[in-house]
């Protein structure tokens, strides 16, 4: 697997200082009106710039960008600034568009009675047969429903809840499980889609991880089957991420379906995330194999891929001495306080997994030279430039075993 470079008539960064020195600039409410700071054009309003979002678009040449936001995040755990010398904080996620509040209120109460029936419906057995334990379902939030609780359309399909960035529940997405059914395979209510486990995207951002990004829901279970935490499924090629939902992922993997559509619509994604500042790997049809996607592979192999197995094992090694100690000065006491006591509270919740437990260790060991650090500092000459630099913030990535 290989990381994916896009062409850079494609997409681009570019300052609002640079939009101001080109040709026709002009402001209309939100709104800026350019030549192309991509290309070079001189149509001194061939490109559009929308503040609300910060994207750009050339009429031209079909160059098109965001307007530069700080640091891009590079390999090995480490912070480059090729568009700015300050890295800016995670921003919060954005305000969405509230869902209805009726159905958000249908799916809160229906919720808990599919869940329910799914341990002995005939929906746990066809997600059985697929490799997916009772368990896995289960955190997953997995349900049944029988007589329709949740709509017409869904009843005696197996149901997956969709929700905003935040977990606010807007859709549903579910599947017939029987072959002489002759409804549609896949279907959802009318309105947005949203996430299927967006706790994985959430995850993602606020710990520097991997986000593994998926088709189908399916996916994702596969991916929990697999110890895997930090997946989150757009619900078919049609479904949607937002730029600003992406900013804080260290690293995006692309694991859409094997198909031209899939593959597609992984590209377009991937130059999304690049301009987030997202590092980009996509999972390629060869490496499915003769799988359609990756839960068709668990269902067969029984385990993930092997591409994505070695981006694991890496994740899963421990961070080296020389990691360690530069992550002891950079990073100041209280966010480190603050990282680990993360890790505990994910581990007394049930997460406890050998990732889990690696990356307790790694900032068991930072906490620990931190305070030698310290404790030498207090004791050097005041004239001694020992000590760390306390006006670092704790954002430098650090990559979780």
């Amino acid at each position: 697997m290989s990381a994916k470079h896009f062409g850079p008539q494609e997409n681009g960064r570019f300052t609002l200082a640079q939009l101001e020195s080109l040709p026709g600039f002009k402001r209309i409410g939100d709104t800026i009106r350019c030549a192309c700071p991509i290309h070079g054009g001189d149509n001194p309003e061939g490109f559009i710039v929308e503040l609300g979002t910060g994207r750009g678009h050339c009429f031209t040449r079909g160059c098109w960008g965001y307007l530069d936001d700080g640091t891009q995040k590079t390999g090995g755990g480490r912070r480059g600034a090729p568009y700015g010398s300050v890295p800016p904080p995670i921003p919060a996620p954005p305000k969405e568009t509230p869902p209805d509040p009726a159905r958000k209120d249908l799916l809160r109460r229906a919720w808990p009675t599919v869940e329910a029936a799914y341990p002995a419906s005939p929906a746990a057995a066809y997600l059985a047969a697929r490799g997916i334990s009772l368990d896995v379902a289960q955190r997953g939030r997995v349900g049944y429903d029988p007589h329709g609780a949740i709509d017409p359309v869904m009843r005696r399909r197996v149901v997956f809840p969709l929700a905003t960035l935040d977990g606010v529940p807007v859709n549903v997405m579910g599947r017939i499980i029987t072959p002489d059914d002759p409804r549609r395979r896949w279907d959802a209510l009318t309105g947005p889609k949203g996430y299927y486990h967006p706790r994985g995207l959430r995850t993602a951002r606020s710990e520097r991880r991997t986000l593994y990004l998926c088709e189908g829901t399916v996916d994702v279970l596969a991916f929990l089957a697999g110890g895997v935490g930090t997946a989150v499924a757009i619900c078919g090629t049609g479904g949607v991420v937002r730029h600003e939902h992406l900013r804080g992922v260290w690293r995006v993997v692309l694991c859409l379906d094997a198909d031209e559509a899939g593959q597609n619509r992984g590209r377009t994604i991937g130059r999304l995330a690049q301009s987030a500042g997202c590092v980009v790997l996509q999972l390629t049809a060869d490496e499915l194999g003769a799988s359609d996607d990756v839960s068709a592979y668990w269902q067969a192999q029984g385990c993930l891929p092997p591409a994505l197995a070695e981006l694991l094992a890496e994740e899963a090694t421990a961070l080296d001495a020389d990691l360690i100690e530069e992550y002891a000065h950079r990073t100041n006491p209280q966010v480190i306080a603050e990282r680990l006591a993360a890790q505990y509270a994910r581990w007394d919740d049930g997460d406890q997994t050998r990732t889990t437990r690696q990356t307790m260790a790694d900032w068991q060991a930072i906490a620990a030279r931190r305070a030698t650090i310290d404790a030498e500092r207090a004791c050097a000459p005041r004239d001694a430039d020992t000590g760390p630099d306390d006006g670092d913030t704790g954002e430098a990535w650090v990559e979780e075993g």
